[in-house]
């Protein structure tokens, strides 16, 4: 299979030794597209002052193009190559965003989630109800009426704001 962005360069999938389709050949090209792309549609995100923590390998396509982005606009980049203490170097590196696959995101609701449960049930409904508030709030896409404003503002400073610092934000 093969495809160009307008004229510019090729890619295509590459077998590998036993036939089955492995990578993609990716060209300068097509990081420059990718780079231009992330800075057009995530401006507010990659400028100076602000910082991301890359916690994929530099040889993924994804992680690369935001390696490059970062570098090309100003913006902070940490990087560290091992997971397991993911939560920690947030921590302490301290990004203003992140960038991550859902599994990430999933690992960080799920610990918060058990949190709550092992602090027992006014905890657990507390979580849920923050949790059925931010769905309402997401869903409003920015026409939220006045209770689920006030109830949405309430638990940002009781819960997501905890969310927030587990992802290494205030």
């Amino acid at each position: 299979m093969t495809g160009s962005i307008g004229r510019g360069p090729r890619f295509g999938r590459r077998p590998s030794a036993g036939g089955r389709p492995k990578g993609a050949r990716i060209t300068h090209g097509n990081l420059l597209a990718e780079v231009a792309f992330v800075r057009e549609q995530m401006s507010a995100l990659f400028s100076p002052g602000n910082s991301t923590l890359l916690f994929l390998p530099l040889a993924h396509v994804f992680g690369r193009a935001i390696g490059l982005a970062t570098l090309s606009t100003g913006c902070v980049l940490g990087h560290v190559a091992d997971t397991r203490n993911l939560l920690g170097d947030l921590d302490e590196f301290k990004p203003t965003f992140v960038l991550a696959v859902p599994r990430v995101f999933e690992k960080v609701y799920n610990g918060a989630q058990q949190k709550a449960q092992a602090k027992g049930k006014l905890s657990a409904a507390v979580f849920a109800r923050a949790e059925q508030a931010a769905i309402a709030w997401a869903k409003a896409d920015g026409a939220a009426g006045p209770m689920l404003r006030v109830t949405h503002a309430a638990y940002a400073r009781l819960r997501y704001a905890k969310l927030r610092a587990a992802l290494g934000g205030g």
